[in-house]
């Protein structure tokens, strides 16, 4: 074998060579691989020789056994320690468990599985088998797809047979001792269910059986929820019941199970319903049985009535505004609204009660006699809300109106402060235009009420609609820039010093835009002069000494487009 002791010699020589800081002629790293050496030597290597002797069952320490107890299945109670409320069992007994373990999985949920088990917890499990006799597998059962008890088993189309329920099957548990229902007892009884509940197959249901009375004290109660309890055709179509199990024993089963047969045909619901839970029967003229799961000697019963009457229901609809014809409905821009009052009712014994109305177009309800607002056409469809059949219907068409904006004139000049008339006409002649607004496309926030005149405060072309539609007409804004030359008459010379302020003056000024004019505004301003001074009529154009920017002789116009 291996001794791992001396960790150093499976090095190269050099490292035990060259090892420095010796004590007794070994270095500091033999020290510390001998350290590290003695530890896998005594502890790890010990346990992997005698791997075969841990998990021998016989052999192993007791401290694996909960290990092995996972691995191999995990059996009821053959855990170590003590637990409360399962047998006790001895490190033998565990023992003999564990190794018969897997065996007693292959033939787990058998009658020969829980006689075996429990003879190893040193208790006797005695199990009736019902197939040991004459069974027949299939129960003869009547068409139940007719019937309320239907709802139980999802519609049973098998003409006359089912499948059975769940076989009963009796189960007697003796040797534990226990001789009445003591707190130490129910902790046993719960653990031996949990068992049963684990292994039992699907399709059996076991009725356990401890040697003496539990005395559970089942209580069942069934209460309708409305009174008198019976089912009225066309109003009440199922009457809640409230059902309630009560026990002595806390782990008790508090569940019940329905019928609408008689108890001694056992046709009871597959379903099981929780203890409090309303059951709603929907089937009148009948007696609803109620059974206790934990006990099936504990029953109760309610006896569920039916009412036949008729109720009659009644809508109608009344033009309230925006029209006399129900027939023939129309909104335009003159009529943008049509009101109708929606009226319905219901005839029930005699007695005239409002019901709710629903309009289908938008699923809204309002009550009885309520206004109800048409904006746009369509087919609009009220129904009352109870009872849908009942509905009236109105066609509404619509006129679409069309707007145009003008703008006048629709080419304005800054310079000279010109404004353009905004202008909304509509194609509905008899419609009020007055308080409609008009709206710049590219600046949503211009709005200019319709006749009022605007003027932009820079040059482009703006586009303009109605707020009611998408029609649009542009404006277009343009603004002339000329320069003004002249002759420096304070300082005629170039490059000269102003005798005030001591600065150079050039011999041409650009003067600001508002006081500049472009070559035709001046003509005009000498046509005018010489009309008037007519002995100036040969100099008055002439002694103008204003030129253009653009090469000095005609206007640029400027204008950007938004």
């Amino acid at each position: 074998m291996t001794n791992l002791k001396n960790l150093i010699d499976f090095l190269p020589f050099e490292f035990k060579e060259q090892d420095t800081y010796k004590v007794d002629g070994k270095g500091i790293l033999e020290r510390f691989l001998e350290i590290c050496g003695n530890y896998f030597q005594e502890d790890i290597t010990k346990d992997i020789d005698n791997i075969l002797d841990i998990i021998d069952i016989d052999k192993t320490q007791q401290r694996y056994l909960n290990y092995l107890w996972e691995f191999l299945g995990a059996l009821p109670f053959a855990r170590t320690g003590e637990h409360k409320g399962v047998p006790n069992l001895s490190d033998e007994q565990i023992r003999t468990i564990l190794k018969y373990s897997i065996s007693l999985l292959k033939i787990r949920g058998s009658r020969k599985f829980f006689e075996i088990l429990f003879n190893m917890y040193g208790l006797t499990c005695t199990i009736i088998d019902p197939t040991d006799g004459e069974m027949d597998k299939w129960e003869k059962v009547d068409p139940l797809y007719d019937t309320d008890y239907s709802q139980y088993d999802k519609y049973n189309y098998d003409k006359i047979y089912g499948c059975a329920q769940c076989i009963e099957v009796g189960i007697s548990i003796s040797g534990h001792g226990f001789t009445s229902p003591t707190p130490e007892f129910k902790a046993f009884k719960q653990s031996i269910d949990k068992l049963f509940d684990r292994f039992l197959p699907y399709n059996v249901s076991g009725k356990i059986a401890y040697g003496f009375d539990l005395a559970y004290n089942y209580k069942i109660v069934a209460e309708p929820l409305i009174s008198p309890a019976k089912i009225v055709t066309g109003h009440i179509t199922e009457v809640p019941i409230r059902v309630t199990i009560t026990s002595d024993y806390d782990d008790a089963d508090l569940r019940y199970q329905v019928t609408g047969y008689d108890p001694s045909e056992n046709k009871w619901s597959s379903k099981k319903y929780e203890s409090g839970s309303i059951f709603y029967a929907r089937k009148g003229d009948q007696r609803y049985y109620f059974r206790s799961v934990g006990d099936n000697s504990v029953t109760t019963y309610v006896d569920v009535g039916l009412e036949y009457y008729t109720k009659s229901y009644h809508i109608y609809a009344n033009l309230v505004e925006g029209g006399t014809d129900p027939d023939n409905l129309v909104i335009t821009g003159t009529n943008p609204v049509i009101k109708v009052r929606v009226t319905a009712n219901m005839n029930y014994q005699g007695n005239i009660k409002p019901v709710s109305v629903q309009l289908l177009n938008t699923y809204e309800t309002k009550d009885s006699g309520s206004v109800w607002e048409i904006t746009s056409a369509g087919t609009y469809e009220w129904v009352i809300a109870d009872f849908p059949a009942k509905k009236v219907t109105l066609k509404v068409t619509a006129i679409a109106t069309n707007y145009t904006v003008f703008c006048e004139p629709r080419n304005i000049n800054l310079t000279n402060g010109e404004k353009s008339l905004i202008t909304i006409r509509s194609s509905d002649p008899n419609e009020d235009t007055s308080q409609l607004i008009a709206v710049c496309i590219s600046d949503p926030g211009i709005l200019v009420r319709n006749g009022q005149r605007w003027a932009p405060t820079t040059t482009g072309t703006f586009q303009f609609r109605c707020t009611n539609t998408e029609c649009h007409r542009s404006l277009r804004a343009y603004r002339y820039t000329v320069q003004r030359k002249m002759e420096d008459r304070r300082n005629p010379g170039n490059g000269r010093k102003d005798p005030q302020d001591g600065t150079e003056k050039n011999r041409h000024h650009r003067y600001r835009p508002g006081r500049i004019y472009c070559k035709l505004l001046l003509r005009r301003r000498a046509a005018a002069e010489s009309a008037a001074y007519p002995q100036r009529r040969n100099t008055a154009f002439r002694n103008r000494r204003y030129l253009c920017i653009h090469h000095r002789s005609r206007c640029r116009q400027r204008s950007a487009v938004l």
